[in-house]
């Protein structure tokens, strides 16, 4: 049984901001298999990646060769069937 979980999207920047590939993602629930959906921040920077709900939603920040995530994936990994909001951040660490 599938249920939509709504993940709102907000991307914190200083001075500059920078943009996502979507500002919003609506993802399925599914009790055995996480939906996974990548996220990535479309105009370069160093980033560190966290969700307000972390029981429910994991955010796993793919780290490239120069050590900074400019991308993260972002799965569904909650057991509870209700749909719920999460709010991922990324900040920039400025290196």
């Amino acid at each position: 049984m599938a249920l939509p979980l709504l993940l709102a999207l907000l991307l914190c920047g200083c001075v500059n901001s920078s943009k996502l590939n979507v500002p919003r993602v609506l993802l399925s629930y599914n009790y055995e298999i996480p939906s996974n959906f990548t996220l990535k921040v479309i105009e370069g920077g160093c980033y560190n990646w966290r969700s307000t709900r972390g029981s429910e939603v994991l955010v796993q920040p793919v780290v490239g060769d120069d050590g900074c995530a400019t991308e993260a994936i972002v799965s569904v990994v909650t057991r509870s069937p209700a749909r719920q909001t999460a709010i991922i951040l990324a900040s920039d660490v400025g290196q």
